[in-house]
């Protein structure tokens, strides 16, 4: 190499040393950080209202209605069925009745049963017993029959069947309020509208 070409690198080799030992004393500063503008506040969002809850309401059960036990009409009581009973009791014809025997105590008999009266409803109110020609009134409920028997008892002695008024040929006026008084106070019974409604059925027995 040539002394001129030593010159130069050498030269070049103080530069660079030069150049680095400034550096080293002045290290780089480093840039100031660029300020950020400040950050937007958000207007609040509107929340909704904190609806308060309403107890449920409760519907009113209407009230239990008790049922009422139906209503039993009772129907006509059939002629020869004890009173209260006629509802399921067993049908009698008329002439099941006519011709039947009738006793009273003592089994006295008195006759036999000739004929019936009832009143212009249909109400069969009395028995025409017939004996030896004579007749004499029965109030419907003083007899009690046996149909299975064709016969039928009344309750009194003989000293009261006697003291009851017979007759033949002319009938009595048997609701004349003083004949029925009679006859049905000779059976131990009081006539009266009530007791008509309350029985109309035969005494029935068997």
């Amino acid at each position: 190499m040539s002394r001129r070409a030593l010159f130069v690198t050498a030269g070049l080799t103080l530069v660079v040393a030069g150049a680095l030992a400034v550096a080293a004393q002045n290290p780089p500063q480093t840039p100031p950080p660029i300020p950020q503008p400040p950050a937007q506040q958000q207007p609040p969002v509107p929340q909704p209202p904190v609806q308060q809850q309403q107890p449920p309401v409760q519907q009113q059960q209407p009230p239990v209605q008790q049922q009422q036990p139906p209503v039993i009409q009772q129907q006509p009581p059939v002629a020869g069925q004890p009173a209260g009973q006629y509802q399921h009791g067993q049908a009698h014809r008329v002439k099941s009745v006519l011709g039947s025997r009738v006793s009273i105590q003592g089994n006295l008999n008195i006759g036999t049963v000739d004929d019936i009266i009832f009143d212009d409803n249909g109400y069969i109110d009395y028995l025409i017993v017939v004996n030896q020609g004579k007749y004499v009134t029965v109030p419907w409920e003083a007899a009690k029959f046996h149909f299975d028997q064709h016969m039928a008892t009344v309750d009194i002695t003989q000293q009261q069947f006697q003291q009851i008024p017979t007759y033949t040929t002319q009938w009595p006026s048997f609701y004349e309020p003083a004949y029925r008084t009679r006859v049905y106070q000779s059976y131990g019974l009081t006539p009266g509208q009530e007791r008509r409604i309350e029985r109309r059925a035969i005494r029935g027995g068997g």
